[in-house]
């Protein structure tokens, strides 16, 4: 059935292309087009839809980021929902023995012991980082990890993924189980390569500082404000029991990079536990 939709469409037109392609905003590509967590038939039919209608540019659908929606893009949809090894529909990746609690601002926040390498195939499966466009100017670490937390945190659910800072850097990081304020428990996910660290690592660029688990997006006026509990590290250690106070973090850095920021759908109602 999805190949015979593949074949219609070849001669279709494509959606309109992006004007300042050489310059553009990027958004997370996580092909879950309707943000209910899984990619399937009802994604395909949103695709399908753009490239029949002919309709305005909409960069979360341009899967291969060329700056057109077109069968390029639907042969990709179709490869991957063929594909039953990517399914990734309410996918456990918890260790059931081992999660805590952050108490924060008058809430609790839980925090669940995942297994790494499944969420790494997950990120390598679900969002294909290898097509996101991560050296565009403006692109920073910065926005390369927040927008693999939200993908993230929208299928697998709150508390399984966090954003982490060092220094010089910015990356995913999960919990693994045993003593969680002891960051040796805590392992980096390097979302530009996919890269496992350990967080025992001798380079400054992983040197974690700072953990962060944004449970609130506001798009506001060309930004993302983003509300998350930062969980602070000194010494190797993780102090669960002494969140910071909130910390609003937005993007863009800089105002000559405006057109650059990164786009979240506040409507998608998993953020907080």
């Amino acid at each position: 059935m999805l190949r015979a939709v593949l074949l219609l469409l070849l001669l279709m037109p494509t959606c309109l292309a992006w004007e300042n392609y050489h310059n553009p905003a990027v958004d997370v590509i996580d092909w879950d087009f309707n943000d209910d967590g899984c990619i399937d038939v009802l994604d395909l039919v949103i695709l399908c839809n753009c490239i029949l209608s002919n309709a305005t540019y909409d960069r979360e659908l341009d899967i291969n980021f060329d700056g057109s929606i077109d069968v390029i893009d639907l042969q990709l949809m179709c490869n991957h929902l063929l594909d039953s090894s990517l399914c990734l529909c309410n996918k456990d990746v918890t260790i059931e023995d081992y999660k805590f609690t952050v108490h924060y601002n008058g809430k609790n926040y839980t925090i669940f012991a995942v297994r790494p390498q499944e969420v790494k195939d997950v990120e390598l499966n679900y969002l294909r980082i290898t097509l996101h466009p991560y050296k565009l100017p403006g692109y920073t670490c910065f926005h390369f990890s927040v927008d693999s937390y939200y993908a993230l945190t929208k299928v697998l659910g709150y508390g399984r993924v966090g954003f982490a800072t060092s220094t010089y850097h910015a990356y995913l990081i999960m919990y693994t189980g045993g003593d969680p304020s002891d960051l040796r428990n805590w392992m980096i996910l390097e979302p530009q390569n996919g890269d496992l660290v350990p967080n025992n690592t001798t380079n400054d660029m992983y040197k974690t500082v700072k953990i962060m688990f944004p449970y609130c997006a506001i798009i506001s006026d060309n930004e993302i404000r983003f509300y998350t509990f930062a969980l602070p590290v000194h010494n190797n250690t993780v102090r669960i029991n002494s969140p910071e106070d909130r910390v609003l973090i937005t993007e863009p850095d800089h105002p000559e990079e405006a057109n650059h920021e990164f786009v979240i759908d506040t409507s998608w109602n998993g953020w907080t536990t």
